[in-house]
């Protein structure tokens, strides 16, 4: 159910001082709709505004700089089809954040932009080789169980470097990753390769999904085990393969 009380902007760009001029009483919450106008949204523009339950993305919205929505009490974001940077802990410490669901525009997502979202069960990033996510983007979220990241982010390294060093281990939730553009399992394509140390140290890991390709388990030692080939669904309507939509 969405707060009952919503607030439109419907300037170019949006900052603080726009909030200010809605008068939103201190502690109550509320939903943000950002119109078609919308394309920038500056830094620190909703900072801990802890009210702000829900945000709605209109189709223009391009840029959200750092801290545009720092500690605030979002609970889900799927971004519009045109947001393309996400900067520097804009959505830090949202710790009521479940999901996110990015666009197919998106480019870049800043350094510890969703650092500390402890309640962040699900991210799913667009297989783009144009994608840049920086360093900590995932930090501090121990209650991750499903991910979803383009091929050129696979290996151990580079999950670390994304999600942290606390991904690994026993007290980590995640169950389930999905990785995007790879057709076989020790298949190298544009310096991408996944071998059988990718999950070393993942103990949690329970399911990895690689295009069409299904990893059922990890070893004690962290190594994947029973590769299976997973048929990709058939449209029957156009007598074509669908991409595998998991």
């Amino acid at each position: 159910m969405l707060p009952s009380t919503a607030f439109t902007f419907n300037e170019r760009v949006v900052d603080r001082s726009d909030v200010y001029n809605k008068h939103i009483a201190v502690g109550s919450k509320f939903q943000v709709i950002l119109g078609n106008s919308v394309e920038h949204i500056i830094e620190n523009t909703f900072n801990k505004a802890k009210g702000l339950e829900n945000v709605i993305f209109g189709d223009s919205v391009k840029i959200i700089e750092r801290f545009a929505f720092h500690e605030t009490g979002l609970t889900s974001v799927t971004f519009g089809v045109s947001v393309k940077k996400i900067g520097l802990g804009a959505f830090a410490n949202c710790t009521e954040l479940k999901s996110v669901t990015f666009g197919d525009s998106v480019t870049e997502i800043g350094a510890c932009a969703f650092d500390g979202c402890t309640k962040l069960e699900r991210v799913c990033i667009p297989d783009s080789v144009d994608i840049i996510i920086k360093h900590d983007a995932f930090r501090s979220c121990p209650s991750l169980n499903y991910v979803r990241i383009p091929k050129q982010y696979i290996g151990r390294d580079e999950l670390k470097r994304i999600f942290g060093e606390n991904i690994r281990g026993p007290r980590h939730r995640l169950t389930t990753a999905i990785y995007t553009g790879i057709d076989t399992v020790f298949e190298k394509r544009d310096g991408c390769a996944v071998d059988h140390d990718t999950l070393i140290g993942f103990t949690g890991m329970i399911r990895a999904y690689i295009t069409a390709l299904q990893i059922d388990g990890v070893d004690d030692d962290g190594r994947l085990n029973n590769v299976k080939k997973t048929q990709v669904p058939r449209d029957r309507r156009r007598g074509k393969r669908q991409k595998l939509i998991l």
